[in-house]
Order: structure tokens, then C-alpha cells, then sequence
């Protein structure tokens, strides 16, 4: 394999183990009650882990959503522009 290749390789195993370890951090919350959101619509932790994962130029915020109790109830994941 060209070493171009082999960087190419390398680059999406390195962001596949990257989404793999989000994807099993929501799961955890998820068991845990907790409601998960992307963009403002429900959302799995495998959707929200490839969107986090393909997003090259942009990135996704984290919005911690707290209930009158201020106890944590969901996340939201917000797209956000480099630009």
C-alpha cells in the first residue's frame, strides 16, 4: 500500500475508534435516563456519534439540559460553524 494510502488508512480507523468511544459514552447515558438530541430533534447515540464524526469543518456543542431541579435530563448536540 502507498504510504498516502496507508496515512488515509490510518486517519479513518483513528475517527472510527473516536466515534465507536462516543457512540458507547452515550449508550452509558442513555441507561441512565438520560434523552439525547441533535439539532433539536431526538436522536440515537449512533447518529449523534457519526454526525460528530463526519463533521469536517464544523463541530457539535454540547447543551446540557437540566429540569426545574437543575438535574440533568438530556444533552443536545448543536451543530456549530468554524466560519
Amino acid at each position: 500500500m502507498p504510504a498516502a494510502g496507508k496515512e488515509v488508512s490510518i486517519i479513518k480507523k483513528a475517527k472510527r475508534k473516536k466515534q465507536d468511544a462516543l457512540c458507547r459514552e452515550l449508550q452509558q447515558y442513555c441507561q441512565q435516563g438520560l434523552k439525547l438530541w441533535l439539532n433539536g430533534a431526538p436522536s440515537s447515540p449512533r447518529q449523534i456519534a457519526k454526525a460528530c464524526a463526519t463533521g469536517e469543518e464544523c463541530g457539535y456543542m454540547r447543551d446540557y439540559i437540566r429540569d426545574e431541579n437543575d438535574k440533568i435530563t438530556g444533552i443536545g448536540f448543536d451543530h456549530v460553524s468554524g466560519k
